[in-house]
């Protein structure tokens, strides 16, 4: 994520090496499991997709259960088992993300980007990214955003 928000020369290849080398570590990492837990990954796999496709929708737990053909409570223990964070942490974090992305490349207003993030209260939208990024969405803006010249 640091890279990605650098800017700086060359960010796009380590992005692309970084990318590769995950897809190494977990080919390795699956062929060394039995068929049951992998079947129980690529479903996990499914999920995350799922989440950074439609993370401005409200999401359910259930729902990520459901479409992961599992139950609630085992569909959080895999999750976190994969990812080493609860679905709803996650979601959280993809969440933010977008919205830091935002906040650097667009002139949307704070409440719009709450928004188009999926958060309906744009007040527990600015709570959780100060608790994050330890600073306002409009200081991150200031400090962050694409400076234009005038």
């Amino acid at each position: 994520i640091q890279e990605q928000q650098s800017l700086l020369d060359g960010h796009q290849l380590i992005l692309k090496n970084r990318l590769e080398e995950l897809i190494i570590l977990l080919s390795r990492y699956y062929s060394q499991l039995d068929a049951t837990e992998a079947k129980a990954l690529v479903r996990i796999g499914k999920i995350i997709d799922y989440l950074e496709h439609n993370f401005a929708d409200k999401i359910y737990l259930d729902q990520l259960a459901e479409m992961a053909f599992m139950s609630t409570r085992n569909f959080q223990r895999i999750f976190k088992k994969a990812v080493g964070s609860s679905p709803t942490n996650y979601l959280m974090q993809i969440r933010l993300q977008k919205a830091r992305k935002l906040l650097r490349e667009s002139d949307l207003s704070v409440v719009d980007i709450a928004n188009e993030t999926g958060f309906t209260d744009d007040n527990y939208f600015i709570k959780c990214f100060k608790k994050e990024n330890s600073i306002t969405p409009i200081k991150f803006r200031l400090r962050y955003g694409n400076r234009r010249k005038e």
